[in-house]
């Protein structure tokens, strides 16, 4: 193992899956509303790790509420995507030279269930865990459904989702 690498290194836990879910659903104020959320699902956190966990999602207050970041800053269109290999793979394809702007973007958001990623010009593999990653990472792109054939008229990006995947 290297040293100094395991501050980056993000263990799979399953109660990270449910602070997306949660903060999807609910309207959440205070870290001790959904520490007690978290502990009616059966799971024991104190606020402090919760309060780690908001911050790694990038979690922001609206309103007074706890929200996760509504699209990815990358700054880039996603022209189509493709979900594959048991829904362990997430293929995107976005415009020339920008595929390793986005890698770094979901590299650095740390998404629960996503393994890592790889960048050439204009596509980027992403490999997770499975349905679960694979549905969080397309939920933080603003996407949906599997368009591996969408137009560029319909590309997706910072503006949101063009269409709904279906399985």
């Amino acid at each position: 193992m290297l040293r100094g690498a395991m501050h980056t290194m993000r263990i799979f836990m399953p109660w990270r899956s449910h602070i997306p879910e949660l903060l999807s659903r609910g309207r959440f104020r205070t870290q001790t509303e959904l520490v007690t959320a978290l502990s009616e699902r059966g799971f024991s956190l104190t606020q402090a790790t919760v309060s780690r966990e908001l911050s790694a999602l990038g979690v922001v207050k609206i309103d007074g509420c706890y929200r996760l970041p509504a699209v990815p800053a990358v700054g880039a269109h996603l022209r189509h995507w493709k979900v594959t290999a048991g829904e362990c793979l997430v293929v995107l394809g976005t415009e020339p030279a920008f595929a390793m702007v986005v890698a770094q973007a979901i590299d650095a958001a740390g998404l629960e269930g996503v393994l890592g990623t790889v960048a050439g010009d204009d596509t980027v593999s992403v490999a997770t865990l499975g349905p679960s990653g694979t549905d969080l990472l397309l939920s933080w792109l603003g996407v949906s459904g599997d368009p591996m054939d969408t137009p560029p008229e319909e590309a997706v990006g910072a503006s949101g989702p063009a269409s709904s995947r279906s399985r």
